[in-house]
Order: structure tokens, then C-alpha cells, then sequence
């Protein structure tokens, strides 16, 4: 949406509500770190496979941004590797 100031990302309850900490692994984390997780995603893998992702297993947020950073080089390969036999 053009008049959006902030980067709203995905469908997880993440806009400072209470919503969010009903996932257990991330009760632990703020929003603002689950916001940014969540744009790391985003950034990785456009909007649509990143709110996937995040949907699917919000659990990944929890993990530290090393760990998340990591996860997401292998999953990239995972995905050029697959692209690559598709074709």
C-alpha cells in the first residue's frame, strides 16, 4: 500500500500486539526482533515465500540471527539446486 510508512510483514501478529507471544518460541523475543527476522525473510525470498515461511514455522524467528542467517543461505541453495534439475 502506497500510504504505509512502516514495513507491516506478513500475517504473524507482529505490530506490537500481544498475539504474538501465544507462539511459544518467540514469547522470548521483541517485536522489534521478530519484525526484522521476518524483513530478513522478506528479503531473501520476496513477500510471498517469506510469509510462507513465516506462517508455516514461526518457530524460525526464534532462532538467533546467526542461526536465521545460515538457514537461509541453505534454503537459497536448496532452492537454486532444484531450480537447476527442473530445468
Amino acid at each position: 500500500d502506497w500510504s504505509v510508512t512502516g514495513v507491516q510483514t506478513c500475517a504473524l501478529p507482529i505490530s506490537g500486539g500481544e498475539e504474538w507471544k501465544q507462539v511459544p518460541q518467540l514469547a522470548a523475543h521483541s517485536p522489534d526482533t521478530i519484525t526484522r527476522r521476518t524483513e530478513l525473510l522478506i528479503v531473501a525470498f520476496g513477500k510471498t515465500k517469506g510469509c510462507n515461511f513465516v506462517r508455516t514455522s514461526p518457530t524460525i524467528l526464534a532462532l538467533s540471527d546467526e542461526n536465521l542467517q545460515k538457514w537461509i543461505e541453505k534454503r537459497r541453495l536448496n532452492m537454486i539446486k532444484h531450480q537447476s534439475v527442473q530445468r
